[in-house]
Protein backbone atom coordinates (compact mmCIF):
# COMPACT_ATOMS: atom_id res chain seq x y z
CA UNK A 1 0.00 0.00 0.00
CA UNK A 2 2.78 2.41 0.88
CA UNK A 3 4.56 1.64 -2.37
CA UNK A 4 1.43 2.54 -4.30
CA UNK A 5 0.93 5.71 -2.30
CA UNK A 6 4.57 6.69 -2.78
CA UNK A 7 3.82 6.95 -6.50
CA UNK A 8 1.75 10.01 -5.64
CA UNK A 9 5.02 11.68 -4.71
CA UNK A 10 6.01 11.58 -8.37
CA UNK A 11 2.69 13.19 -9.24
CA UNK A 12 3.76 15.99 -6.89
CA UNK A 13 7.07 16.18 -8.77
CA UNK A 14 5.21 16.46 -12.07
CA UNK A 15 3.05 19.36 -10.92
CA UNK A 16 5.70 21.20 -8.91
CA UNK A 17 8.11 21.78 -11.75
CA UNK A 18 11.88 21.80 -11.36
CA UNK A 19 12.20 21.65 -7.57
CA UNK A 20 15.13 19.55 -6.40
CA UNK A 21 13.86 19.30 -2.82
CA UNK A 22 10.57 17.84 -4.05
CA UNK A 23 12.40 15.40 -6.34
CA UNK A 24 14.79 14.32 -3.56
CA UNK A 25 11.87 13.88 -1.16
CA UNK A 26 9.93 11.80 -3.69
CA UNK A 27 12.92 9.56 -4.41
CA UNK A 28 13.69 9.12 -0.70
CA UNK A 29 10.11 8.16 0.11
CA UNK A 30 9.89 5.82 -2.88
CA UNK A 31 13.16 4.10 -1.91
CA UNK A 32 12.07 3.76 1.72
CA UNK A 33 8.73 2.23 0.75
CA UNK A 34 10.43 -0.04 -1.79
CA UNK A 35 12.86 -1.18 0.88
CA UNK A 36 10.02 -2.01 3.25
CA UNK A 37 8.33 -4.03 0.50
CA UNK A 38 11.56 -5.91 -0.17
CA UNK A 39 11.97 -6.61 3.56
CA UNK A 40 8.43 -7.98 3.74
CA UNK A 41 9.04 -10.25 0.76
CA UNK A 42 12.32 -11.44 2.27
CA UNK A 43 10.59 -12.25 5.55
CA UNK A 44 8.03 -14.36 3.67
CA UNK A 45 10.87 -16.37 2.16
CA UNK A 46 11.97 -17.40 5.66
CA UNK A 47 8.60 -19.12 6.12
CA UNK A 48 9.85 -21.76 3.71
CA UNK A 49 12.93 -22.40 5.83
CA UNK A 50 11.00 -22.52 9.09
CA UNK A 51 8.06 -24.69 8.01
CA UNK A 52 9.04 -26.60 4.88
CA UNK A 53 12.48 -27.70 6.10
CA UNK A 54 11.23 -29.55 9.18
CA UNK A 55 8.40 -31.08 7.14
CA UNK A 56 10.88 -32.41 4.59
CA UNK A 57 13.00 -33.76 7.43
CA UNK A 58 9.97 -35.53 8.92
CA UNK A 59 9.00 -37.04 5.56
CA UNK A 60 12.46 -38.43 4.83
CA UNK A 61 13.55 -39.42 8.34
CA UNK A 62 13.75 -43.26 8.59
CA UNK A 63 12.45 -43.05 12.19
CA UNK A 64 9.36 -41.11 11.13
CA UNK A 65 7.67 -41.53 7.73
CA UNK A 66 10.84 -42.84 6.10
CA UNK A 67 10.08 -41.78 2.52
CA UNK A 68 12.97 -42.41 0.11
CA UNK A 69 14.41 -39.44 -1.74
CA UNK A 70 13.02 -40.33 -5.19
CA UNK A 71 9.37 -40.43 -4.02
CA UNK A 72 9.98 -37.33 -1.91
CA UNK A 73 11.11 -35.33 -4.93
CA UNK A 74 8.16 -36.67 -6.93
CA UNK A 75 5.82 -35.41 -4.20
CA UNK A 76 7.50 -32.00 -4.32
CA UNK A 77 6.92 -31.99 -8.09
CA UNK A 78 3.23 -32.77 -7.59
CA UNK A 79 2.91 -30.03 -4.96
CA UNK A 80 4.41 -27.49 -7.39
CA UNK A 81 1.87 -28.20 -10.16
CA UNK A 82 -0.92 -25.92 -8.86
CA UNK A 83 1.51 -23.01 -8.72
CA UNK A 84 2.57 -23.68 -12.28
CA UNK A 85 -1.00 -24.15 -13.51
CA UNK A 86 -2.35 -20.97 -11.98
CA UNK A 87 -0.62 -18.50 -14.35
CA UNK A 88 -1.57 -20.67 -17.32
CA UNK A 89 -5.18 -20.73 -16.15
CA UNK A 90 -5.18 -16.96 -15.75
CA UNK A 91 -3.75 -16.36 -19.24
CA UNK A 92 -7.22 -15.85 -20.73
CA UNK A 93 -8.13 -13.28 -18.08
CA UNK A 94 -4.84 -11.47 -18.54
CA UNK A 95 -5.30 -11.35 -22.31
CA UNK A 96 -8.89 -10.08 -21.94
CA UNK A 97 -7.75 -7.19 -19.78
CA UNK A 98 -4.91 -6.37 -22.16
CA UNK A 99 -2.19 -7.14 -19.61
CA UNK A 100 0.01 -9.31 -21.86
CA UNK A 101 0.04 -9.51 -25.61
Amino acid sequence: MLQALSNLMFMWVAVSGKDYVVIATAVAIKNTCGGMGTALLSSLVTVRRVYVGPTASYLTDPKELGMAWAPFFFVTFLVSLPGLAMPMGMRGLINKTGGVQ
